[in-house]
């Protein structure tokens, strides 16, 4: 490189065990038309310290996972989840501050640690002049795994009478409940709906799905529906493929991740609304947004002193509304294309992005 040439531009993307957020990081960083070095993250028991306290750090990083975040620094850092963000904040400072930190999700912290926020629905974020307001999580399939999947999944499934009906399962997330009732009344309701119409249900468990739950909503489908229990890191996984192949698409409404990618395939969907356990902490923030004026509230969520709590109910109730999914059973049909702003979000995150190189550069 000739002397005085400004160096390519670094990005950085911290993956944790979190597949959605990871999975929103990889789709955010395709539309964008990135291409970052993704650097595994792997935690200890430190991460239980609030990250008001934590600060910027990496204590809560286990030994052998500290030592690839070495120098060069990247100019862009692109993160998500509540543990990856002291060490965020700790990049950033190695870096002399001339890291850009974007985040996915709430931050579990102040909004102004980071140059860019996208705020999912689901946490209602406060209008900030760093937070871009997402319609819906940025989960989009791969087009290489969406063809790896098919390639295995679509022989197996020729011949089998359409419609094809996938049922993607999640599990409890707290505050919601996916129990064994729950679960039977779903399989009971698509077996019906399949008799109806005279085709398959194509059904997938997942890592959250209690084996008690899959055995019920097995048990209550016809037997020529193609079944497939989670099996961790199996590569025969067929969410993607049934994702693709399927005429429409039914999913439990624990995960915003799985109704984005179920919207984004442009079939039919219906969401399963799960029950609400009593939540405290959800419970005592709802109380607070009642009784303090709405600019406390906010000012509060902007220092870090309250974390938005996640409400897929209201979530769905807007998707709903807006004719975009439907409930299992129901006879309804899409009304509408998704209006999705993903386009939108990387356009944002490459003006972000090319005004810090254009400094770099200048300097």
């Amino acid at each position: 490189m000739a002397q005085g040439t400004p160096s390519a531009p670094i990005v950085w993307l911290l993956r944790t065990d979190k597949a959605g957020d990871n999975a929103q990081l990889h789709a955010l960083a395709r539309e964008a038309g990135l291409t970052p070095i993704e650097k595994d993250l792997s935690f200890n028991s430190f991460t239980r310290i609030p990250n008001l306290l934590m600060g910027a750090s990496n204590a809560a990083l286990r030994p052998a996972k500290s030592t690839i975040l070495i120098k060069p620094w990247p100019d862009l850092l692109l993160s998500s989840g509540r543990r990856s963000v002291p060490v965020a904040r700790w990049i950033k400072q190695q870096s002399g501050g001339k890291t850009l930190l974007v985040h996915i999700g709430r931050p579990w912290g102040r909004l102004v640690w980071f140059d860019l926020v996208f705020a999912m629905p689901q946490y209602a974020l406060p209008q900030r002049a760093n937070v871009f307001q997402a319609r819906m999580p940025f989960n989009a399939l791969a087009k290489d795994a969406i063809a790896r999947s098919v390639a295995i999944w679509q022989p197996r499934l020729a011949g089998k009478p359409r419609p094809w009906i996938a049922v993607l399962v999640g599990g409890p997330a707290r505050p919601m409940a996916f129990d064994e009732t729950m679960a039977e009344a779903l399989g009971e309701t698509i077996a019906a709906r399949a008799s109806q119409k005279g085709g398959t249900v194509l059904l997938s468990t997942s890592r959250r799905t209690p084996l008690d739950s899959a055995d019920a909503i097995i048990a209550a489908l016809d037997r020529n529906s193609v079944i497939y229990r989670w099996r961790g890191t199996d590569s025969e996984n067929p969410y993607a493929a049934f994702l693709t192949l399927a005429d429409e698409i039914v999913v439990t409404g624990d995960s915003a991740s799985m109704i984005a990618e179920a919207l984004r395939s442009g079939k039919k969907v219906s969401v399963l609304p799960l029950r609400l356990q009593p939540d405290f902490r959800r419970r005592f923030v709802d109380a607070l947004r009642t009784v303090l004026p709405a600019s406390w509230f906010s000012f509060m969520v902007d220092l870090g002193l309250i974390a938005s709590t996640r409400d897929l109910a209201h979530l769905q109730k807007r998707l709903r509304k807006e004719g975009l999914i439907g409930r299992p059973g129901e006879e309804t049909d899409r009304l509408r294309p998704l209006d999705d702003d993903l386009p939108r979000a990387a356009q944002r995150l490459r003006a972000l992005f090319a005004a810090r190189v254009d400094a770099k550069g200048a300097r």
